[in-house]
């Protein structure tokens, strides 16, 4: 017998994971919004819409040696999503040939790094640059007005990117997801036989 695909799996395998918008922990643009927010403002999140129970989560855990409690859960989603946000942004603006450095620069040379991506005029870039800037980089206060001035958008083509980029992150992290489960599940049919 050959080996085993997600084709060969009943239809509802997903419905009863983070796949499936119907689970009560699904990965959705509005979870990560929120995840983002708490990340930003502090807050805790409420259980019905916390990325929390990720197996991303728990990879982020494990590979830190941390325990498995509230604060740690939350600060492991919190450098999950720093590290795909910050990652996301270094391959796009390599894609347009721009090799920006990341590393801790001043307020002024970040508005400069965002009208270089403006200059490029695609919405993935900015998408992920206002992302970046917004959710990363806290510390240099960038705010909408700023990031838009800075790369010569409207706030309202601005929210259309973020979306854009909320949509991009969720599937980035469904797939990451998915790939981690069928590994383990793969490592546990092995195991069995």
């Amino acid at each position: 017998m050959g080996q085993a695909t997600i084709h060969d799996q009943p239809t509802d395998i997903l419905s009863q994971t983070a796949f499936s918008p119907n689970t009560p922990n699904a990965i959705t643009p509005r979870r990560v919004k929120i995840a983002l927010d708490a990340l930003l403002y502090g807050r805790s999140i409420a259980p019905s819409d916390s990325l929390e129970q990720l197996t991303l989560v728990n990879e982020v855990l494990a590979a830190a040696a941390l325990p498995p409690d509230a604060h740690s859960r939350a600060a492991a989603l919190g450098i999950l999503l720093t590290a795909l946000m910050t990652k996301e942004l270094v391959k796009h603006r390599r894609a347009m040939g721009i090799h920006d450095s990341l590393t801790k620069i001043a307020r002024q040379a970040a508005l400069e790094a965002i009208a270089r991506d403006g200059q490029c005029a695609n919405p993935e870039l900015l998408g992920w640059s206002w992302l970046y800037y917004h959710y990363v980089r806290v510390e240099l206060n960038i705010q909408p007005k700023d990031f838009c001035q800075a790369c010569f958008v409207t706030e309202r083509t601005l929210r259309r990117y973020q979306a854009l980029a909320f949509w991009r992150l969720t599937q980035l992290l469904i797939k990451r997801e998915w790939q981690i489960c069928r590994a383990r599940n793969v490592a546990n049919r092995k195991q069995a036989l």
